[in-house]
């Protein structure tokens, strides 16, 4: 595998994650399921959290 592809797509792939789980979040909150929300919401915050974490420390 090329490391440089590998390391360029990464990012893309926790954006692309980051974003469906603030849909569903959304779509949860439309069907009054406000757990799953929640959850889906802290979800995506510690992802993008750690990902900020490992920009900060390179």
């Amino acid at each position: 595998m090329n490391s440089k592809t590998a390391t360029s797509a990464y990012p893309v792939t926790r954006a692309r994650l980051i974003a469906d789980l603030k849909e569903i979040a959304t779509e949860a909150k439309k069907h009054g399921d406000l757990a799953a929300a929640d959850e889906a919401l802290e979800l995506a915050w510690r992802i993008a959290e750690a990902e900020f974490e490992n920009h900060t420390l390179q």
